[in-house]
Order: structure tokens, then sequence, then C-alpha cells
């Protein structure tokens, strides 16, 4: 019985919110006219379904198809730790029923770690979604695709969240609360020997040209063990920045950058886990640049075909 205040403070409630009633009201949205340009519209954007995590006093809330992918990563990173066997936890106060029939999803266990994981995205944007996660954002999925499924392969994203990861091996910032949904940890402090990744960090001039030193680094220490190492980098096209000159006079750039013309591209925001519209035009142009060490880039091959396939994937559809 003395156990029960504490076992109480730190229970995770959840509860799914319906999205509200559909109304006449219009709200603004990019889409892409008849040249894939982007073009702003009237158009009605449904309110997606919602799930609320509360601890004590405070709530996060997120969209119920991200509560969902963290639910996913969850049972991945137990299956992969061989942890399936453990006793459920099942003392947090949800109805199970209600959001689910998976059985995570009443694990006390994992809606105290999605509830920690959310709140620090939250505390590092400010608790100021509308406005942030601009420096946040990521590739859509037809662009990753591109990059796992063509002759790049790519295995892991090495700026990534369990929020707006597209796959399930990723880097991020926050360690601590990734960790249970797959994080390797900082893109800083990860020693990848082989393999091929991509790298998008932060659109900072000085995030960029520290990453682009530490590729550097990783580059050559492969290339003297003579390893298979490949690093495709999604950066702003920034010409006479230190930051992107870095990358773009590296050694080990294989081919010219792929430049991506602004109004030909958009991102998904980094707020994407609880904002109602998910993508946003992109503010610059964007460069794609394939650094690769003598193994890397025969294993990992950046053809012109994948670069067509690239320029394609960025495109925005009607």
């Amino acid at each position: 019985a003395a156990e029960a205040p504490a076992r109480d403070a730190a229970r995770v409630q959840v509860e799914r919110l319906d999205p509200p009633a559909a109304n006449d009201k219009q709200t603004p949205r990019e889409d892409a006219d008849a040249s894939g340009s982007f073009r702003s519209i009237r158009a009605k954007v449904p309110a997606p379904a919602r799930v609320r995590l509360r601890l004590g006093q405070a709530k996060v809330e997120l969209r119920a198809e991200h509560f969902q992918k963290l639910a996913r990563l969850w049972r991945s990173r137990r299956r992969a730790a061989g942890w399936d066997s453990e006793t459920v936890d099942a003392t947090s106060d949800v109805s199970v029923a209600k959001i689910s029939d998976d059985a995570c999803y009443g694990d006390a266990r994992f809606l105290r770690a999605a509830f920690a994981c959310s709140a620090r995205v939250v505390a590092a944007q400010g608790g100021m979604h509308r406005v942030a996660g601009g420096h946040h954002a990521a590739l859509h999925g037809a662009v990753f695709d591109v990059l796992k499924y063509g002759p790049l392969r790519v295995e892991a994203e090495l700026f990534a969240s369990p929020l707006n990861c597209r796959y399930d091996v990723f880097c991020s910032a926050h360690a601590d609360v990734d960790a249970p949904f797959g994080s390797l940890g900082s893109f800083f402090a990860f020693e990848p020997k082989d393999g091929s990744f991509e790298v998008n960090p932060p659109f900072e001039s000085d995030v960029v040209l520290a990453v682009a030193r530490r590729l550097e680094r990783l580059l050559k220490d492969a290339e003297a063990r003579n390893d298979a190492l490949s690093f495709t980098v999604i950066t702003p096209y920034w010409p006479k920045r230190a930051a992107w000159e870095a990358l773009n006079k590296s050694a080990f750039r294989t081919r010219a950058p792929v430049v991506v013309a602004a109004r030909d591209h958009f991102y998904v925001d980094g707020a994407q886990h609880c904002k109602r519209k998910t993508h946003k035009p992109a503010s610059c142009d964007t460069s794609v640049l394939f650094l690769q060490t003598s193994r890397g880039r025969e294993k990992y091959v950046a053809t012109d075909e994948t670069v067509e396939a690239l320029r394609a994937a960025f495109r925005p559809t009607r």
C-alpha cells in the first residue's frame, strides 16, 4: 500500500480524441499545379484523430497514426532485444479497447516511454509547434524509398526521431528517451564502419559544418580500412557557404551535387506528429551529395537513373 502513491504519480493516462465534426470552414493548403510547382489553394484539410497522454498535470497530444507508430517501433525494439517474454506491466489507467487491441497500448512502460519521447520533442520546440519544427523537417516517403530500394541501399537515417523517422534504424538527439523506440543515439557518437546512410541534418550552418567534418573523418578511417561506406547528404544548396563547400569539396564526393529547385519539392513538417497539415513547401533549393569511399562507390552506386528517380520523388504530386 505504501507504494501506491508513487505508482499513481508515474501512471500515464491515455485517451483518444475524435476529430471535430466536419464543417465548411476552409483551411489554406499548399498544393502543386500541373507543372509540379506549388501554389496556395483553399481546401478542406480534415482534422486527424489524436491521442492525449497525461502524466499528472502535464499532457501532450499527437496524431493517432504517430502514436501507433511509436507502438510499432516499441514492439520492434523489444523483439530485437529479446524482451518479448517479459511480463506486461498493465497498471496504466487506460481503456485499451478504445484505442487499439494491441497489448502494448495497455503496457504502462510503453505509455511512459511514449509520453517521455513526445514531451521531449515538445520541450525541444519550445512548446510552440505551430511556429517551430522547420529545422527538423524530414524527407517524404517517396524519397526515402528511392534511397532504400534503389542501388544506394540506404539502411538508416542519421538525423531523425521516433516521431519522424522513416526507417526503424536511426540516430536521434535524445537517446535517453528515444532508445526504447530504436534510436542508435546521437549522430555525433555513432561510429559506422561500413554501410549506406541518409544524412539530413537540421538546416543550420554550424551544425552542417560539424556534420561535414565528422563525415570526412569517418570516410577517411573507412578508406584506410578498405571498407564500403556511403553517405547520401541532404542540405540546403548553399554555394560559397563554408558548411556546404566542406561537403562539396570533399575528396569523397563521387558525382556533381544534385540540386532541386525550391519550387519543385516539399518536406514533411518537423511537427508532423501534432499538426493538421503535415507537409510544407521547401523554403530554398535543396542539394543532394554522395560521399563514398572507393569500395562504397562500387557497392552503393549513385547511378544516373537513381538521380532522376530522386528528382521525381522530390517533386510534389497533384
